[in-house]
């Protein structure tokens, strides 16, 4: 045999003994979901029938493997945003990020922590950073791996005339979609169960209101017979107004993300394609933001020129 693991029946999980980065509870993610042959230890007597049975590895639950980002967007007086940054990866997610760690070399670190943070178009737009508990003993307790960083964004926002628009999607990074007319043939596999939690919080210059802020809502999700959802996308926000017209208004933007199955047959895969775009279309939201004391002056300048 050429792939080994230990499996505890009473903790219903793998260890994998001559795995270099990962070993207990999460094993490497090609042996999941494949199909193994456990060996059955008899009890002390005489040994009567087969010692071995086929099962299928089984990967752990979908609340184990994280992959969430917090991010906090303010705005120069060009209305450049500046992006603070919190990537956490846990489980399965976290076994590529932190063997990529490992491998690179200090001084190319950088480097590796741009191509994380896709919104650092440039060596200098990734203004700092820091990587906190990248060490493999955390697979044992899943404490997640930590990437903040601080990144400017000038390419987020966009002048549409006396506005700005604000492409949101692309904070939380590009995402694949499958939108075709084509008759599906096969099912579809994903490598493990996961889970996905982002927080975009948006303080607005003052003065400045969302003039679209119903274009961030979704919620479409793939339930089985139970009612319990297998599969599903939402995203929704919380707009606090800044009534005293002190600061400006706040935007806070939550989007959830999970799929809790590896396998889904082509009689779900329509189901699954939904959630799956839906997760696609919100890289494509932006905002439109409108200063009130801005429009007011156009408005005010296209009023006298008319007059005139």
């Amino acid at each position: 045999m050429d792939n080994y693991l230990f499996y505890f029946p009473n903790l219903k999980k793998f260890m994998s003994p001559t795995s270099i980065y990962c070993r207990y509870p999460f094993v490497p993610v090609h042996l999941l979901t494949t199909k193994g042959v456990f060996c059955l230890i008899p009890p002390d007597g005489i040994t009567i029938g087969q010692l071995a049975d086929i099962r299928t590895i089984t990967p752990l639950s979908a609340d184990q493997t994280q992959e969430n980002v917090k991010a906090s967007v303010t705005f120069t007086k060009d209305m450049d945003a500046r992006v603070d940054l919190d990537y956490t990866y846990s489980g399965y997610s976290a076994i590529d990020v932190r063997e990529a760690i490992a491998l690179e070399r200090k001084n190319k670190i950088k480097d590796l922590v741009r191509k994380l943070v896709p919104l650092a178009e440039k060596p200098e737009d990734l203004l700092k950073y820091t990587i906190a508990n990248e060490g493999f003993d955390n697979f044992y307790n899943n404490k997640p791996l930590a990437i903040t960083a601080t990144v400017n964004a000038p390419q987020l926002t966009e002048s549409a005339g006396p506005n700005y628009l604000f492409r949101l999607g692309d904070v939380i990074g590009t995402h694949d979609e499958l939108y075709t007319n084509k008759e599906r043939k096969f099912p579809v596999d994903i490598s493990y169960p996961s889970s996905m939690n982002r927080t975009i919080t948006i303080y607005l210059p003052k003065g400045y209101k969302i003039l679209n802020p119903e274009a961030i809502h979704r919620d479409v999700d793939y339930v089985n017979s139970d009612l319990k959802p297998l599969i599903g996308f939402k995203s929704d926000y919380i707009l606090k107004t800044d009534r005293k017209n002190k600061s400006g208004d706040t935007l806070i933007v939550t989007i959830k993300e999970f799929y809790t199955k590896t396998h889904y047959s082509v009689s779900e895969y329509n189901n699954y394609k939904k959630v799956f775009n839906a997760a696609a279309d919100f890289n494509k939201v932006s905002l439109l933001m409108s200063n009130k004391k801005g429009a007011m002056a156009v408005n005010k300048k296209k009023q006298k020129s008319l007059n005139h």
